[in-house]
């Protein structure tokens, strides 16, 4: 049991050892988790929200001109149905 205990002892003491000198030479600080904040987040999501106001707005109009050309064919054929 003795040993277990010093072999744990020594591990304990290399690990320790070795945060001591990772400490020193600086790569144990504390480094924020998660992604990087993006300072223009703001901006992008106005943006994409412009982008889908925009989006809709052009089916929109899409769907009105579809709607004008199949008037405008309509008035026609019923034109030259009653001009003959």
């Amino acid at each position: 049991m003795s040993k277990v205990k010093g072999y744990f002892r020594q591990q304990r003491l290399e690990i320790d050892d070795f945060i001591i000198c990772a400490m020193a030479a600086g790569t144990l600080t504390d480094k924020p988790r998660g992604p990087k904040p993006n300072p223009d987040r703001a901006a992008m999501r106005r943006l994409e929200a412009e982008n889908a106001r925009l989006t809709r707005k052009l089916a929109d109009a899409e769907a009105i001109i579809e709607a004008q050309k199949k008037l405008t064919a309509l008035l026609d054929r019923l034109k030259t149905e009653n001009g003959r």
